[in-house]
């Protein structure tokens, strides 16, 4: 009761009081009790116990959507209690103005219990919290019950025995920044070394809920190893051992790894039109200028001492200049753009689906769907379900699968992972099939969703330190990188930039 409320129930019940003790008549309430009626007369004290009024303790058991939690919410009860006073003082009768108050908590440990057991709740059930919670004297939760969450399990990875960081460092000098290439080491292996070591999946553990049902661990993928040139697997496959002296070449991308040794071409001078093009499997190092027209193409990375004039330099790794660049274009990263595309276009689908799974749950629980559900194939409900969705509320998605689905297929024929094009037929099976498929159920939805997390969140959390850029100064030129692109000198200007990682630009 709200205390404008409480202010005007006394002055209510004052007034019922005065009206009847001047009669001398009996007093009755039905929202109370009298415990005692006195009829005074003139001269008398009046002294009486009057007005109890009852609340009565509520309580409820929620159960959390993973069916890990039970919650029992306690709002105790109460007594109130008025006590009215007169003296013989004028005809005034005093009413003390604030109630008392005793708590009344009527909850029992087998109501509590019964409860839970009509509610199928059986594992977890923590017997101290329910005792606590009939004694409680003021509105609080009580985690009655807990489930057991399934201990999450690892995916295989490669464990890397040499080092492989050889990015430029930029030292501090007076006043200004030193970007040096000079007495940097380069890291390499030497043939009969062992480079990685490979690591099965550690599977997880089910977890189980409060109402007894296993709740399986997602499930775990061994990373796919690609062996390039220079080294070979040893051990049944457990080991990967250097078979040529060189430069270690590591990249990631998700549960994909490529690993190989390459060795270096030195250009001497100028890359032009009497030299031609130079395209090379290993590291490429240019002591002049790349001049128009040509293209510089390396697995390895690229070092260039002076500059890059309308020319296209592409490197699966890093591409270093030491002086500028002019019109140009500059890559340094695998299928060049293409993996962060499509982890952009993922990413915001991963949005969109999440939404939707949300929002189903939440039509599942209705009493309705459990009406058709039994009267109609599930799978044939959910397919509609999704149409419905994708047509209504979820209209970007379609435009975002399809432009996904579309991107995937032109780089088909380029050596794209199978992890792009396994997902690709699930989305297609999913949101633009035409007929309900095995795809079409809840449980489905949730794996895809699961799937495309993995994806998006394996690419953004194990950036390759292999993919950066650096150079001096760069005018009208396109650069992208799958990692960091630092600019030392005199900055950019009117050019297109896209990082996967930071962008530092002096200048």
């Amino acid at each position: 009761m709200e205390d404008g409320e409480e202010k005007a129930w006394v002055e209510e019940v004052n007034a019922m009081v005065f009206a009847h003790y001047r009669r001398g008549e009996s007093i009755h309430n039905t929202g109370g009790q009298m415990t005692e009626t006195t009829t005074a007369a003139e001269g008398e004290r009046f002294s009486g116990q009057t007005m109890e009024g009852t609340t009565e303790t509520k309580w409820e058991i929620v159960v959390d959507d993973d069916k890990l939690h039970v919650i029992l919410r306690v709002e105790p009860g109460a007594k109130k209690r008025k006590e009215l006073n007169e003296d013989d003082l004028g005809g005034q009768m005093e009413s003390q103005t604030e109630p008392l108050l005793e708590v009344q908590n009527a909850l029992d440990c087998e109501s509590i219990l019964q409860k839970l057991r009509a509610l199928h709740i059986v594992q977890g059930i923590d017997f101290a919290a329910i005792i606590e919670a009939t004694q409680a004297t003021q509105p609080s939760d009580f985690i009655v019950a807990r489930g057991v969450k399934p201990r999450e399990g690892t995916n295989g990875w490669v464990e890397l025995m040499v080092d492989t960081d050889h990015k430029q460092k930029q030292l501090s000098g007076e006043g200004e920044d030193v970007h040096s290439l000079k007495g940097d080491r380069i890291p390499s292996v030497r043939a009969g070394q062992t480079i990685a070591v490979i690591h099965p999946p550690l599977p997880g553990a089910p977890g189980i809920t409060v109402t007894n049902e296993l709740i399986p661990p997602k499930p775990v993928r061994p990373v796919t190893v690609h062996i390039g040139k220079g080294v070979k697997m040893a051990e049944n496959g457990k080991k990967i051992i250097a078979v040529d002296n060189g430069r270690l070449v590591f990249r990631q991308e998700g549960l994909d790894v490529h690993i190989s040794v390459v060795d270096t071409f030195v250009h001497d001078g100028d890359v032009n039109m009497s030299s031609g093009s130079i395209r090379f499997h290993g590291d490429v190092d240019i002591t002049g200028s790349v001049g128009d027209g040509m293209e510089v193409e390396a697995d390895g990375r690229v070092i260039i001492y002076q500059n890059v004039h309308r020319a296209m330099v592409t490197s699966k790794q890093a591409v270093i200049i030491r002086k500028n660049v002019i019109g140009s274009t500059i890559s340094a990263g695998t299928d060049r753009a293409m993996p962060s595309e499509l982890i952009r276009l993922l990413g915001e689908m991963e949005e969109d689906i999440e939404n939707m799974v949300i929002l189903i749950k939440q039509l599942l629980r209705s009493p309705s769907w459990k009406t058709f559900a039994w009267a109609k194939s599930e799978q044939l409900l959910f397919f509609k379900l999704i149409k419905l969705l994708m047509n209504d509320k979820f209209s970007d998605l379609e435009k975002k699968g399809k432009k996904y689905i579309e991107a995937v297929k032109k780089e088909d024929g380029q050596q794209i992972s199978s992890v792009w094009r396994d997902l690709t037929e699930r989305l297609q099976r999913c949101f633009f099939s035409s007929v309900p498929n095995e795809s079409h159920s809840f449980p489905q939805l949730v794996k895809l969703l699961d799937d495309i997390k993995g994806i998006t969140g394996s690419y953004t959390s194990k950036q390759n330190v292999d993919n950066y850029v650096e150079m001096a100064y760069a005018l009208n030129s396109t650069i992208y990188c799958r990692g960091d692109i630092v600019v030392f000198g005199r900055g950019c200007q009117n050019c297109t930039i896209h990082s996967d990682g930071f962008l530092d630009i002096k200048g």
